[in-house]
């Protein structure tokens, strides 16, 4: 009668950690991003926030396998925000994120614009410039009685 051996398995020795430490980022090689027209820079303009917030959606979504997580959806973005009051506020927000080493998400960095770019009253702007816009010389209101 044979008896099974109970020799325990030989140690396995953990890798030793790299020198330096580097940050490792998948990056998609296969598939190529798919070309567009230029997003329209976004300069601050409150009026202009929604536009450039369906543009980047559209872009994100056309090549959502290049742009696949928030850090890299939200550094798009920031690409095309220039100028205006729009530059400042993009490099306090890089600063704070990398002082913080953390980006939001993407909702909650498209909600952080919208607060401080957003139209307060849209229903009463609209209702201002329905007011104040002219047709043939006349007022709007005047026009149409």
């Amino acid at each position: 009668m044979s008896q099974s051996s109970n020799i325990p398995p030989a140690p396995i020795e953990d890798a030793a950690p790299p020198a330096n430490p580097t940050l490792l980022v998948t990056i998609n090689t296969t598939q190529k991003e798919v070309k567009m027209n230029t997003l329209t820079p976004f300069i601050g303009d409150r009026k202009k926030l929604e536009e450039f917030l369906i543009e980047t959606n559209m872009y994100l979504t056309m090549n959502k396998d290049t742009y696949n997580n928030n850090n890299q959806e939200i550094i798009f973005a920031l690409f095309f925000m220039k100028d205006g009051t729009a530059g400042p506020w993009k490099q306090l927000f890089w600063t704070q994120a990398r002082e913080n080493k953390t980006l939001e998400t993407w909702d909650e960095f498209k909600k952080a614009l919208r607060d401080l770019f957003s139209t307060s009253d849209k229903e009463g702007d609209t209702v201002t410039k329905m007011e104040t816009e002219t047709m043939s010389g006349q007022m709007a209101n005047e026009y149409i009685e």
